[in-house]
């Protein structure tokens, strides 16, 4: 039956001693050949994982495991994600990102915390000044858009007219004290920043 089946595809089964083994040699190189690749996907999916716990590391976000389940490939992603974490925990580093609005100083080991943490306020209030004097400016170029429209449009009651143009004047005047106040924190805070910088002889 077996050779039916085998003339039935145009193969005929080894008759001799010779054939048998060297088809016996073939098969067992096929199933070597087999086995190597399919172990070289497991090589390739821990190679990946320790690849996303290192960028997940110098990026200072928390550890994702959630769709790990082997054991092994766990402690392989956490070795790597260390090896970041400790790269974006250092002090010039959480200044750098610090004065980006950046605020995963807080993943870093606790007994780092402690002196990461002022070094994180210096560069957060700096962000917040910057951030602060910027929505400042653009509060104020709409109001100057806004009051452009209205002073192009007809007046039909001039004293309404004069008090809305006090009243303008005065909130002009707060705006531009507020501008002033957020410029002047604005400069205190880059003070800080170059005086932590010189500090630690950071360039």
């Amino acid at each position: 039956m077996v050779s039916s089946s085998l003339d039935r595809f145009g193969a005929k089964p080894p008759s001799s001693p010779t054939a048998v083994l060297k088809f016996f040699c073939f098969s067992c190189l096929s199933s070597l050949i087999l086995l190597t690749g399919c172990s070289s996907i497991p090589n390739e999916h821990s190679h990946n994982l320790a690849q996303r716990g290192e960028q997940d590391g110098l990026k200072g976000i928390r550890p994702r495991l959630q769709h790990i389940q082997n054991d092994e490939q766990k402690n392989q992603y956490l070795q790597a994600y260390q090896a970041g974490l400790s790269q974006f925990c250092q002090p010039k580093h959480i200044l750098d990102v610090s004065l980006k609005g950046d605020n995963n100083y807080q993943n870093c080991p606790t007994e780092q915390q402690t002196v990461l943490a002022p070094i994180y306020q210096v560069g957060h209030q700096y962000f917040i000044a910057k951030k602060q004097l910027r929505d400042l400016e653009r509060n104020q170029a709409k109001q100057g858009n806004h009051s452009s429209h209205q002073s192009s449009g007809s007046s039909y009651h001039s004293h309404s007219s004069s008090m809305s143009s006090t009243s303008g004047n005065f909130d002009q005047m707060d705006v531009q004290q507020n501008l002033a106040d957020a410029q002047h924190n604005l400069e205190i805070a880059q003070q800080q920043v170059e005086a932590l910088m010189q500090i630690n002889h950071w360039n």
